[in-house]
């Protein structure tokens, strides 16, 4: 019985280490933009270590939110308060469930 569940936490934890590249889970945090406050400055794009904006149509989006890491420099440079993030939680995928429930 022992041997199962080390087994599978091992399965698990391979699966987990190689999570970045196959979406296993999601950070949790919804980064929002509100475009008309926006003067496209660029400073978010500059501070971001994550690489969650793009300039387009001279307006800051952030394009890449699932890589949000929270830190929330962002909100600190943007003059015109126009950045907002909202922690919702790690979400994991179905098959890092699956896994979670096996172990348990």
């Amino acid at each position: 019985m022992c041997t199962r569940y080390i087994s599978r936490i091992t399965e698990w934890a391979i699966v987990l280490s190689s999570s970045i590249d196959k979406d296993i889970y999601h950070m949790g945090f919804n980064v929002t933009m509100d475009r008309e406050k926006c003067s496209g400055c660029e400073e978010c794009l500059e501070i971001c270590s994550a690489g969650v904006f793009e300039i387009q149509n001279g307006r800051a989006v952030p394009v890449n939110a699932k890589e949000c890491i929270g830190c929330e420099t962002c909100i600190e440079v943007c003059e015109q308060h126009a950045i907002s993030i909202e922690e919702t939680g790690i979400q994991l995928s179905d098959q890092c469930l699956t896994l979670l429930r096996d172990i348990l």
